[in-house]
């Protein structure tokens, strides 16, 4: 097993090396396309390029579904239902039959997927017919889970790289304070049956383990340590939690808000390493500590990434894509061609105002992302 005690919030993609990116992408389909993509990516990335964009993403998410088991409290799903109401009018299920158009539109330049968005995605009836599909085409797939409902035999066979699992503590007590619905028994023999299946078929399936750090779980992560230690292909890391925000308007305009109350009854009090928040005087609430910054328009998602939500629509990260904010909105791949929609008047608007404003645009002024 390795530990990491990272902070960084992209830390699942950090967690392979450049070496074994580069490994895999030797040795897998479409080569030079795809190294060429990354390295038009990077070029034009540097230079914030707005204009047409002559590559596709490097990395993309897709969400396979918007339904899901819990109902975590810095997740719309831990929200009030009428609340929910204004997240969830999109597509419960991603349509195989139209998945399989997008990934056979990018599956020569786009190396890597995860198949994650605000649901649980092993609830989706067809995402192991989805993950087959992408990784028989040549991608580099990922999936995240909260573990509750995989099949660890089944998940095990699968012909991917990589599984995200949310491990976050180790009694039902700390469990059931945020994972509301959950139960970390459950969630624990998932997650030991998948390391022994994955050890009995060395199938060399890498496992990334979240464990996140607030005040319920911070005296835990010893026993979390032991109950992965022996498997070599794991990777145990400790994680920034999101404190829940005080209301759903505060959640859906500003990202990682909460109040002073929250704050003191989730901040870490040992390990306070992980306590990435202070006081925003002008609003009154706590913020993540890199909301602090200065603008720099940096953002990864906006010249390199995208996001495409259940029922096809596209955006530029993860953190816009559930409340789809219409200045992000590139449009929907399921109608018109991906090209078209990645190239589009909309997405190149959209990346022409964020770097004329380095970042303060929008929904995007309000994210840290903006200002790395």
């Amino acid at each position: 097993m390795k530990i990491s005690f990272g902070k960084k919030k992209s830390v699942f993609i950090r967690r392979f090396g450049n070496m074994e990116k580069l490994s895999y992408l030797l040795t897998g389909q479409h080569v030079f396309s795809k190294l060429l993509n990354i390295g038009l990516s990077k070029l034009m990335s540097n230079f914030k390029w707005a204009g047409f964009l002559p590559y596709y993403p490097t990395q993309i998410s897709i969400e396979p579904t918007i339904a899901c088991n819990y109902r975590c409290l810095s997740c719309p799903h831990g929200m009030p239902l009428e609340d929910r109401k204004q997240v969830f009018h999109r597509d419960k299920f991603m349509s195989l039959e139209k998945y399989k158009k997008v990934i056979d539109s990018i599956c020569g330049k786009t190396w890597y997927l995860s198949l994650t968005g605000i649901g649980e995605s092993f609830l989706h009836p067809e995402i192991f017919e989805m993950i087959e599909y992408a990784a028989n085409k040549g991608m580099f797939v990922t999936i995240e889970t909260n573990a509750s409902v995989m099949d660890p035999v089944r998940v095990a066979g699968l012909p991917i790289q990589s599984v995200h699992l949310a491990l976050d503590c180790m009694s039902q007590e700390s469990y059931g304070e945020y994972r509301i619905g959950g139960q970390i028994d459950v969630v624990r023999d998932n997650i030991i049956a998948l390391c022994e299946e994955i050890e009995k078929s060395n199938s060399g399936m890498k496992l990334l383990i979240r464990y996140l750090i607030n005040k319920y779980t911070e005296d835990e992560f010893e026993e979390a340590k032991s109950l992965v230690s022996k498997y070599d292909f794991v990777t145990l890391y400790k994680g920034n939690f999101i404190i829940p925000p005080p209301d759903f308007e505060t959640f859906k305009v500003k990202p990682q808000a909460t109040s002073v109350e929250n704050y003191e009854k989730w901040k870490p009090v040992k390990d306070s390493n992980y306590d990435n928040y202070q006081l925003d005087p002008t609003t009154g609430l706590m913020r993540d500590r890199s909301y602090f910054n200065e603008f720099t328009g940096g953002c990864p998602g906006v010249y390199s990434g995208a996001y495409i939500n259940s029922d096809g629509e596209m955006f530029p990260c993860c953190v816009a894509a559930p409340f789809t904010p219409k200045e992000l909105s590139y449009g929907n791949v399921f109608e018109d061609d991906f090209g078209a929609v990645w190239n589009g008047k909309k997405a190149r608007t959209f990346r022409r105002k964020y770097k004329a404003a380095a970042g303060n645009y929008g929904y995007c002024s309000e994210c840290s992302s903006s200002k790395i």
